[in-house]
Order: structure tokens, then C-alpha cells, then sequence
């Protein structure tokens, strides 16, 4: 069982999340037509006869000095717990701040919002690239930039099967890790030491976890 936690080193509340580093500092509304440059839809009907329908102010995302400024104020730090057992502490770690796609809602994918959790670099092994730059219409071949070890050793073009890569992620997370992952909880607010341990207890009987504070207790390993 496996708990992350991040608190900021500043506590804030109120309007400061939002201005302190936060979202405030790169979210802004507006009407389509203002950043379409037809900003004079805006005095012309509808919005000039009462009972037509109007243009809604959307949401939107620009990254600019001011974020990457207050880079520190988003600092603080990620605790990682196992069973509930305080395993290890990074120190100045940046917070993750889930935010819109900086585009228009129409032209989002799914929802603004996505997590991608194991078989995120699927990708990297099914990238396709042209076999030279005078054929840009073919042959194409996986890209040995993006491959693992074992995938170049098995590549039936021997100057690529010589290609040694640096590739860490793609060996260790290509795939899928459907049905390796039996609960997925988020939370909106940072858990203490106590509730982490709480929900260790709840659950350690269920999947018979390891117990740090009673080794013996536990069947899961034997001699």
C-alpha cells in the first residue's frame, strides 16, 4: 500500500491558493470572439437584443513569467509512505497542479483533465519513423531513440540491433498494469501520519500487507 503526500512548506487558505503560486497566476476568462479577433460580435446582436442567445466566457490557460517566478512558492514537501510506514521524504519538490488543456473546450480529447497511470510510454514502443530521409513515404521503423534494450536486440535491421539505449522507463512501464492495481484514491486535502495508518489498518487484513510495527504478525513471508 502505497501513500503520497505533498504539503507546501507555506500554509495557505482562502484567495492565496489560487494567487500564491497558483492557478490564479495563469488562468483567465474571456469570450471567444475577444481572442478570435472579432471582438465587435460583442456589441452586435445578440448581446445587444434581450432574450437571444449569448456567447458563454470560458476558461483558458497562458503560462507566463509570473508562474515560472513564483516557482518557490508552489515548493514544499512529498512524503511517500509503504503500509503505512514512513519511507522516504523529498524536500523542495514542486507541487502538481492538475489545470485545463490550453486550448478550447471543443477541441479537448475526453475531459481537461488526465491522468496517466502505468503504460503511459506505450507510445515510445510503437513510434514509427521513416527508415531514411530520402523515403519519407516508407519504409518505416521504430525509433531506436526511443527503445529499450530488449527491443533493439530484437530488431531485424542489424544496425539498429548494435544501438545501445539509455531508455529507463519504457522497459519498466510500457504495457498495462490492468489488474495489478486493486484501489486508486485521491484526495483534496493532505492526510496526517495517523490517517495514512488508519487506512493501513483497514486494509492490511484484506490483502495481507506487512506490518512494520509487528513483523511477526503476518503471513505474507515465511522463513
Amino acid at each position: 500500500m502505497v501513500s503520497v503526500v505533498f504539503e507546501r512548506y507555506e500554509t495557505l487558505e482562502d484567495c492565496d491558493l489560487l494567487n500564491w503560486g497558483g492557478l490564479g497566476d495563469i488562468r483567465f476568462t474571456a469570450y471567444p470572439s475577444e481572442l478570435n479577433g472579432a471582438a465587435y460580435n460583442l456589441i452586435m446582436p445578440p448581446f445587444t437584443h434581450p432574450g437571444s442567445e449569448k456567447e458563454y466566457l470560458n476558461q483558458f490557460i497562458e503560462f507566463n513569467q509570473k508562474w515560472i517566478d513564483n516557482i518557490d512558492r508552489r515548493r514544499g514537501r512529498l512524503k511517500v509512505y509503504v503500509n503505512g510506514f514512513l519511507f522516504m521524504t523529498i524536500e523542495g519538490f514542486e507541487e502538481i497542479i492538475p489545470h485545463e488543456l490550453n486550448t478550447e473546450k471543443e477541441k479537448q480529447l475526453g475531459v481537461p483533465f488526465n491522468i496517466s497511470f502505468g503504460g503511459g510510454t506505450q507510445g515510445l514502443r510503437e513510434s514509427l519513423i521513416p527508415f531514411s530521409c530520402s523515403g519519407v513515404t516508407g519504409p518505416y521503423i521504430q525509433d531506436p531513440e526511443l527503445m529499450s534494450n530488449d527491443t533493439l536486440s530484437n530488431n531485424p535491421f542489424p544496425e539498429i540491433r548494435s544501438i545501445e539505449s539509455q531508455m529507463v522507463l519504457e522497459p519498466n512501464f510500457a504495457g498495462t498494469f490492468m489488474g495489478g492495481i486493486s484501489q486508486f484514491r485521491m484526495y483534496t486535502k493532505s492526510l496526517s501520519s495517523p490517517q495514512i495508518q488508519h487506512n493501513f489498518r483497514i486494509l492490511k487484513d484484506k490483502f495481507n500487507l506487512f506490518d512494520y510495527w509487528c513483523p511477526n504478525c503476518s503471513n505474507c513471508y515465511t522463513n
